[in-house]
């Protein structure tokens, strides 16, 4: 499977993060991590019964690094989250397997936007979200491997590129769209209020 929605998304992000969104040490990072995400995209780490994509690795690490639940008694819930990722993810596959008429259908948008809408309804930070996210799908993908051994030996594969790329897009467009709504309703609460002050001194 070609890397096409990997690279169009990835470039697609770095250019956002690069001249639109805001400038901050975050911001820098981000940066970096999708040109190393994209640079290392077709390499991989041999050992000795599993090929495992260094892209696969970076998001694994980032993943990780983003899960820091704000309260302790949350850990939980959000562990609970990841392992339905998970779930879903090799339940997708083997649906795929078995019936692989939908996935002409669908393809792997199918699998993105649910994600997508899943963590939208669960979680409601938007880092725990992302951490989710690249955690239930990390940890799908090698259960994906472990359950198809057999036939597929390859830890990241472009299958799992392109659905990342494609589930972070979605996430940082639904971040965004909801930043500029509350910007929207400030400004025009705002209006009302100065036209509400206006007429009161009238």
């Amino acid at each position: 499977m070609p890397l096409t929605i990997f690279y169009w998304a990835m470039w697609s992000l770095w250019v956002y993060f690069t001249f639109l969104a805001k400038k901050n040490r975050t911001r820098d990072y981000v940066v970096i991590f999708l040109l190393a995400s994209i640079s290392c995209a077709t390499f991989s780490v041999s050992i000795p019964t599993l090929d495992i994509n260094v892209t696969y690795l970076l998001f694994l690490f980032v993943g990780l690094y983003l899960f820091r639940p704000k309260k302790m008694r949350l850990t939980l819930y959000y562990v609970f989250i990841i392992f339905s990722l998970m779930l879903l993810y090799v339940l997708y596959y083997i649906y795929v397997l078995y019936d692989p008429a939908i996935f002409l259908l669908f393809d792997d948008w199918a699998l993105a936007i649910g994600l997508f809408l899943i963590i939208c309804l669960l979680v409601k930070d938007h880092r725990m979200r992302c951490a989710s996210l690249i955690m239930g799908q990390c940890m799908g993908e090698f259960l994906r491997v472990v359950v198809f051994y057999r036939f597929d030996h390859t830890v990241g594969h472009a299958g799992f590129l392109n659905q990342m790329a494609m589930v972070l897009v979605l996430v940082v467009a639904g971040h965004t769209i909801g930043n500029l709504t509350k910007q929207w309703h400030y400004y025009m609460a705002s209006r009302v209020q100065s036209d509400m002050n206006k007429q009161s001194k009238f």
